[in-house]
């Protein structure tokens, strides 16, 4: 085995042995040493700043996908392209017996204006089922009023605390309605009475996710499609899976009953924008902490540089006792790569430590705002492998290129000197 073989092999435990003296032993100009010292905690503060960054990204991105997860569905049909479709109750039953289907609902929904005494709000109208998955678990959700859109004949809604809080919800006076308006469909405009309008009772309020609570107002389907002026039609299947169910599995399953104009979205899929949003922005940091890297990494460059001045006579000697210039290479190269590592070493220590603090005590808040959650971390073995190897292979690769420029001439010279 290599490590083996590198342990049982004398020459190179030597070249270690003189490049950890080089590293460690005091130089006649003072400088060199701070210049390592700078070179190994600049390594050290990028290091940790790659795992702490790359940390943060996972918690914030699991963080958001939790909100997200409590707005959108596991699994979405809508269509390829265009708004509605008629409700087709085969194709329905068909979803519905697919493994791992646990609720398919329907659902529409689109733009409208709610009135509300004197203030006006254009924001989004959903019509939804009882065992639409979101409704079901809206209780936890409610910040005032009940929930219970579906309780009786009587037109209820539920609107979103953003939405509530710009018309200025009033539950307990009972005697004032929210009125909604949607524009009339059709060719012809009756510029007398362009919309169809409903006046609904406010039953409560829910927060789910703040850009949600700011759009959404749900009231039962049969109602929404009446204001909507879409008898039978829908604008998708919202569908909960069984505990356990792989969702890609049941996609590729439920896509295969689907007309060709209909699609599957997983959660990721629908937000597709905002993820590759994300993960551009987590590339970005990385890459800056990349080059951010590599410039400091030329700090080592600067070190090796006059250890190679300082170091002409021992060279010298080393050449005298039958070194050849490749493994007097190696000592160098070696003595810069320990720089690398020993940077590397303590701020994957100085990273690890910080995420692990973060995540047991939440020290680090997400607003200033008091009661605001902790800055979610999570910290992966993949980021401080990926971290580390960053660090490492630039570090290699820039002291290899530093001593590559050492020509054979400088070895040369370091011999007659010597003599």
């Amino acid at each position: 085995m290599p490590c083996v073989s590198y342990i049982n092999n004398p020459l190179l435990k030597l070249i270690s042995f003189i490049a950890f003296r080089y590293l460690f032993s005091k130089k006649s100009r003072n400088i060199i040493n701070i210049i390592s010292v700078i070179s190994a905690v600049t390594v050290m503060v990028i290091t940790a700043a790659l795992v702490i960054l790359l940390s943060a990204f996972n918690g914030l991105e699991a963080w958001v996908i939790s909100l997200f997860n409590q707005a959108d569905p596991e699994l979405k049909i809508e269509l390829v392209s265009g708004k509605t479709f008629e409700a087709d109750s085969l194709l329905l039953n068909k979803i519905q017996r697919v493994e791992g289907v646990k609720t398919v609902s329907p659902v529409i929904e689109d733009n409208a204006m709610f009135i509300y005494g004197e203030k006006q709000y254009i924001g989004i109208l959903k019509g939804i089922q009882p065992n639409n998955p979101a409704y079901a678990g809206i209780e936890p959700l409610m910040l005032d009023g009940d929930p219970g859109i579906f309780a009786d004949s009587s037109g209820y809604a539920l609107l979103g605390a953003g939405v509530a809080g710009i018309l200025g919800l009033n539950l307990d006076n009972a005697m004032r309605r929210l009125v909604i308006y949607f524009p009339k469909r059709g060719k012809k405009v009756d510029l007398f009475n362009p919309f169809r309008s409903i006046a609904l009772f406010p039953a409560g309020v829910f927060s789910i996710q703040q850009d949600y609570d700011s759009k959404y107002v749900w009231i039962p389907l049969d109602i929404a499609q009446e204001v909507l002026d879409a008898d039978n039609m829908l604008t998708a299947y919202e569908i909960e899976l069984q505990s356990g169910a792989n969702d890609e599995s049941v996609k590729k399953q439920i896509q295969q009953q689907l007309p060709s104009t209909l699609t599957v979205k997983t959660r990721l899929e629908q937000q597709a924008v905002f993820y590759k949003v994300f993960q551009t922005e987590r590339l970005i940091l990385t890459v800056i902490l990349s080059f951010i890297l590599l410039l400091a990494s030329f700090n080592i460059f600067g070190a090796l540089t006059m250890l190679l001045v300082e170091k002409r006579r021992d060279t010298a000697v080393l050449r005298s006792l039958g070194f050849s210039i490749n493994q007097i290479r190696r000592i160098f190269w070696t003595q810069g790569f320990l720089i690398s590592l020993a940077g590397c070493l303590a701020g994957l220590l100085l990273g690890i430590s910080v995420c692990v603090v973060q995540m047991q005590t939440g020290i680090i808040k997400i607003g200033p705002q008091e009661g605001a959650p902790p800055y979610p971390v999570i910290l992966e073995a993949g980021d401080v492998l990926f971290s580390a190897m960053l660090v490492l292979v630039t570090g290699a690769l820039v002291v290899l290129f530093r001593i590559r420029l050492v020509k054979e001439a400088y070895f040369s010279a370091s011999l007659k000197s010597g003599q």
